[in-house]
């Protein structure tokens, strides 16, 4: 996770929506100057929350216990929600979320994408729905 605080300047930062009833994501089209900012607050965000605590520990899921502070690897099955983390992985080539054709009460999950050609993280964040 270090190797992005490093090279934050090159690399890059997508931010995708998971739509209620959909498996496939939309990307969100973000001016590159409000971009910028937000791949700061995510790789700043990935440097206190993980890098610099030492008291956080990486699990395989399938040996989850009830440890706090830990980031679960996945070892098992990717359940069909989550296929949508593959999704943004393997292709950039995603419809734009749309407000006129979508609507922002659908969105269930917002998908962020950082790296370059060599290193890349997605983190998932669900969304709860404010009445």
């Amino acid at each position: 996770m270090k190797y992005f605080q490093d090279n934050i300047e090159q690399i890059g930062a997508v931010v995708y929506v998971r739509l209620k009833d959909e498996t496939t994501p939309k990307k969100i089209d973000i001016k590159s100057d409000d971009l910028s900012s937000i791949k700061k607050m995510f790789v700043n965000s990935l440097g206190s929350e993980i890098i610099s605590k030492e008291d956080v520990s990486v699990v395989l899921l399938s040996k989850s216990d009830e440890r706090k502070n830990v980031i679960y690897e996945y070892d098992i099955e990717v359940p069909e929600y989550f296929q949508c983390l593959q999704d943004v992985t393997s292709s950039d080539d995603h419809e734009l979320f749309n407000l006129q054709d979508d609507n922002i009460n659908s969105v269930v999950a917002m998908i962020i994408e950082l790296g370059d050609e060599q290193k890349q993280v997605v983190l998932f964040k669900t969304m709860a729905q404010v009445n």
